[in-house]
């Protein structure tokens, strides 16, 4: 069995698809916790092994993150939703942070 190639203490745990399983659940959650802390840069966080494309999933920030960490991912997430859509956006009242869904535009 070999050793987190990170702390080289703990054994490493299969997370991502990409078979980069060279990292322990600790580096894991202090990787995605920095991450979450330093903004919606997030979103697009990446296997930390070189040049792999592999981006964390929805479901390892479930795993990997504490309560607090993963309400502020979540808020990012949303935010990254209605941003992308072309279906929802913000309501533009003052101090409102409700997300509308624009009507439908039929094309003639």
């Amino acid at each position: 069995e070999s050793n987190c190639m990170i702390c080289f203490s703990e054994a490493p745990m299969a997370l991502l698809p990409c078979g980069h399983h060279s990292y322990c659940r600790d580096c894991w959650r202090q990787y995605v916790k920095t991450s979450v802390q330093e903004g919606a840069a997030c979103m697009s966080l990446k296997c930390p092994t070189a040049k792999c494309p592999a981006r964390l999933r929805p479901n390892d920030f479930r795993e990997l993150c504490d309560s607090t960490d993963l309400e502020r991912y979540l808020r990012f997430d949303k935010e990254d939703f209605v941003n992308r859509s072309r279906r929802y956006a913000w309501c533009p009242g003052p101090r409102c942070s409700r997300i509308a869904r624009l009507p439908a535009v039929v094309v003639e």
